[in-house]
């Protein structure tokens, strides 16, 4: 939101149809970190964003609710990169 004029102040029209898809996804992501959850749970956080700007929310939010103690469980298509997780647990389709 820096980059909008307006900064954290700008306004994001009703039902914020001034912001595009993934720029709400952040400010969603934004506002359940300063929630007072132990627990986030994630279902593709990152679904509106390039490739590069998912890795970089990611380790953000990640980091972030680490920071303060809480645990994040990651629902996603998507694979994320070990580094970023503790533990990956991959869900197969049954035969």
């Amino acid at each position: 939101m820096d980059g909008r004029a307006g900064g954290l102040d700008a306004r994001v029209g009703d039902r914020g149809g001034l912001v595009s898809g993934g720029q709400a996804q952040r400010i969603a992501l934004a506002r359940a970190l300063l929630a007072d959850f132990p627990v986030l749970v994630l279902d593709e956080p990152t679904a509106d964003v390039d490739a590069d700007q998912a890795r970089a929310v990611l380790r953000d939010v990640l980091t972030a609710a680490r920071d303060r103690g809480r645990g994040v469980l990651l629902l996603t298509h998507t694979e994320v990169p070990g580094d970023l997780v503790d533990r990956t647990i991959e869900l197969l389709p049954m035969s």
